[in-house]
């Protein structure tokens, strides 16, 4: 990796989060432009083969070399499938125009059963709403996790898409809110359900539409800043050093894990490399894989204590804008041997761990290996790979301990498959459904 590769890495994260926006709002403010020509029994299913168009460019994110943040796109997504789902359901209704006039005493238009923006805007503000409410605890988060690594794990990247993901949801969410408020208001204080006249259709369709154009301009100049920005970044920083490898191991001895703290308490705004971390790290030339032996010469360089065992845990990839990691775990016989070891740190419990997590005291990477370690191995002393029980207890909840962690040799936690199966199996609503979307639609997991 060089300063080249870096930037393209960046220009290409960057130009994709505009390009997501323009296409997945877009596919909505072009919907409701069509409503002028395309006739309201046709445009359901205009929304639903837009909606196919989305979902296509989400699942060929997943395979792409740098997979960008399609939070947007899955939620134009959804909305365009919910309010197909109302058109087509208003159209039903209104084929049978007697029964609607007399329940709701009101003449009905049949040439104009629905106006296309008085649904698409309420649709999309409470799903963006929702999306905004569960942040990355939603399922589609969830599996982009799974298969790319967290923010901490996936780097400069992973903090891109995450900060700018949040961002355009939180846009998303102002604009369909904005729109569907005054919308309404100007459908129930001058609209006359009799056409649609010039006034009609500026506020109607024209109006959703230039605010859709002043969103292209407004994140593509946030777009260009941050793109210069980050340009200047790049040098001098860690990504201008060429490529490397990052070597992490946990430390682990019964129960207990061995941490290195800040020398400052003050912990507000500490950075991440002042944070709680384990202290048995080390950068490496470039390399595609490490060896156990390797992983082996590099904790005795940085403890001089060899250890009782080193397991490779997981590996994460942050492509051209970031070293690629190897995650170990350093098995130690006795807490004494960190005694006289070159790093310094001390011992602490599992939950005196979360304890510092929730007071923002960790470092991030550390807190995604705790978190794979638990959910893989609850996941796997739960389940089989296919999401189904291995005991007949619904809700069972095994125990975690960090002791036996030397008797799960046959775990792979390299194996993001059992992220997908801590997220869903057969305790969860709708397994088998949720099951066979997630591997013959949307081609993940087994």
């Amino acid at each position: 990796m060089n300063n080249d590769s870096a930037r393209q890495g960046i220009t290409t994260a960057i130009r994709g989060l505009w390009t997501n926006w323009a296409v997945a709002v877009g596919s909505l403010a072009v919907l409701d432009l069509l409503s002028i020509w395309v006739s309201k029994h046709w445009l359901p299913f205009v929304a639903v083969s837009f909606a196919l168009v989305l979902f296509s460019l989400i699942r060929i994110n997943h395979e792409a070399k740098i997979p960008i943040c399609h939070r947007v796109s899955y939620v134009a997504m959804l909305t365009l499938i919910w309010s197909a789902v109302i058109m087509f359901t208003i159209n039903m209704i209104v084929d049978h125009t007697q029964w609607v006039e007399d329940f709701t005493h009101t003449p009905v238009n049949s040439r104009i059963p629905y106006i296309t923006i008085l649904i698409l805007a309420p649709v999309a503000t409470v799903i963006s709403g929702w999306m905004l409410f569960r942040g990355t605890s939603h399922h589609f988060c969830r599996d982009c996790i799974a298969l790319h690594g967290s923010r901490a794990e996936r780097g400069f990247l992973g903090m891109i898409f995450s900060q700018e993901g949040y961002h355009q949801m939180l846009v998303f969410f102002t604009i369909s809110a904005v729109v569907a408020v005054a919308e309404w208001l100007y459908y129930w204080l001058f609209y006359i359900n009799v056409n649609i006249n010039s006034p009609d259709r500026f506020f109607y369709v024209w109006i959703p539409v230039i605010i859709y154009g002043g969103s292209l301009v407004f994140l593509g100049v946030r777009y260009t800043s941050l793109w210069a920005y980050y340009m200047r970044a790049v040098d001098g920083s860690p990504m201008a050093r060429g490529s490397s490898t990052l070597v992490r191991f946990l430390i682990i001895c019964g129960d207990e894990i061995f941490l290195t703290f800040p020398d400052s308490r003050v912990h507000d705004y500490l950075p991440e490399d002042e944070k709680i971390d384990t202290p048995a790290k080390i950068n490496l030339p470039f390399h595609e894989r490490v060896s156990d032996y390797e992983a082996q010469l590099c904790f005795k360089g940085l403890t001089e204590i060899v250890p009782e065992q080193i397991r490779f845990l997981y590996s994460t990839k942050q492509h051209d804008v970031g070293p690629n990691i190897f995650h170990f775990a350093a098995i130690i016989n006795k807490r004494e041997d960190m005694e006289g070891a070159r790093c310094q740190g001390r011992w602490i419990s599992l939950g005196m761990l979360q304890h510092y997590t929730r007071e923002g005291l960790v470092a991030p990477l550390l807190t995604s290996e705790i978190d794979r370690l638990y959910r893989v191995t609850m996941a796997w002393k739960s389940y089989d790979r296919n999401g189904y029980r291995l005991y007949d207890i619904k809700n069972y909840h095994p125990t975690f301990r960090l002791a036996d962690f030397p008797k799960w040799g046959d775990l792979d936690y390299n194996d993001s498959n059992w992220l997908l199966v801590a997220a869903n199996n057969e305790d969860r609503p709708f397994f088998r459904l949720r099951r066979l979307w997630r591997k013959h639609v949307k081609g993940i997991g087994e």
